[in-house]
């Protein structure tokens, strides 16, 4: 299919941008460290139900009570550690994207999504994605219009269709890439 008839995506969650960043997603880090969080639950199990026994709760009581105060204490250590990685996300992200002359605009109806636009105007972020694929290689494209043409695209189409390239710029320039960008956020 022709780019020209493709519907092109320019709305993107966190995981899929931090796909085109080269870096893991949080469903990835989730499903990598299924017990990264099982310390928060135990140490609390733990500590609560020795607390409710001593206040003279019977066994069956203090579990009850023990297991309600784990589970909020794994849940905050987990939305905690979550809003850790979604800065250092946007961080990257951000400083990324703004090296190809685009923004992330964050949308008001799905908080969750956020949109890719132009900083000025498609064909100056098209240049940027040419500027990184020529660095990187195997295409080198002589000026912005010859990039436009192999496709042919307009400029919003060649940018969207060559977004993947973008984690490829720390390579060719020396600059950051996304995890280092995005630091020890989970520390």
């Amino acid at each position: 299919m022709s780019a020209t008839m493709k519907r092109l995506k320019d709305t993107f969650t966190l995981d899929e941008i931090a796909g085109l960043l080269g870096v893991d997603s949080w469903e990835k880090i989730e499903d990598r460290n299924p017990d990264a969080w099982g310390e928060y639950y135990s140490h609390t199990f733990r500590e609560t139900k020795a607390e409710a026994i001593k206040d003279g709760l019977d066994e069956q009581t203090a579990e009850l009570r023990a297991e309600n105060a784990a589970m909020e204490a794994e849940s905050e250590a987990r939305s905690e550690s979550y809003g850790k990685w979604k800065n250092a996300m946007l961080h990257a992200a951000e400083t990324i994207i703004g090296e190809h002359k685009l923004e992330l605009r964050q949308l008001k109806t799905k908080q969750y999504l956020y949109k890719l636009v132009p900083a000025e105007t498609w064909r100056d972020a098209a240049a940027m994605l040419r500027d990184t694929i020529n660095g990187y290689g195997p295409f080198y494209f002589n000026n912005v219009q010859e990039f436009l043409d192999s496709g042919p695209y307009t400029a919003r189409q060649a940018v969207l269709e060559h977004l993947h390239w973008m984690k490829d710029r720390a390579e060719v320039y020396g600059t950051s890439n996304a995890e280092r960008l995005m630091g020890d956020w989970d520390r």
